[in-house]
């Protein structure tokens, strides 16, 4: 009997791999080939597979790298906040307090969704109560 896969695992999952191809398009076309732009876009595709087969050793591990996403957030926002009169200059502002805040927002959801027990339920292997 397959597993049944709700509509929120579904979006997930294809919203992973749709991200992950998006940013590799993006930074193939400003010719961007550094090692996280190139290994970003494989894991997130890698992490949405995962998700839309119910793999929970995946599931544990998009946790655990949306935690690092935030961590890195975190960190990061010192910088950010002396980049911000350079960014104003730039006309980028609002783009990067837009990637910035979607950061979090996508994070903090995608790390309370796969955490709720109804969600965890779904990727339990079948026979294991």
């Amino acid at each position: 009997m397959e597993k049944a896969i709700s509509r929120g695992v579904t979006f997930w999952g294809y919203l992973l791999i749709v991200w992950g191809i998006g940013y590799g398009l993006i930074n193939a076309s400003r010719n961007m080939w550094r090692v996280d732009y190139v290994g970003l876009p494989i894991i997130l595709v890698f992490l949405g597979v995962g998700i839309l087969n119910l793999k929970n050793w995946v599931r544990i591990v998009l946790v655990a790298f949306m935690c690092l996403l935030l961590f890195s957030g975190i960190v990061g926002l010192p910088a950010f906040f002396a980049a911000i009169n350079n960014l104003s200059k730039e006309g980028l502002f609002l783009h990067a307090v837009i990637a910035f805040l979607s950061r979090f927002i996508i994070g903090i959801s995608c790390i309370a969704f796969f955490l709720n027990l109804a969600v965890k339920n779904q990727f339990k292997k079948e026979g294991s109560s």
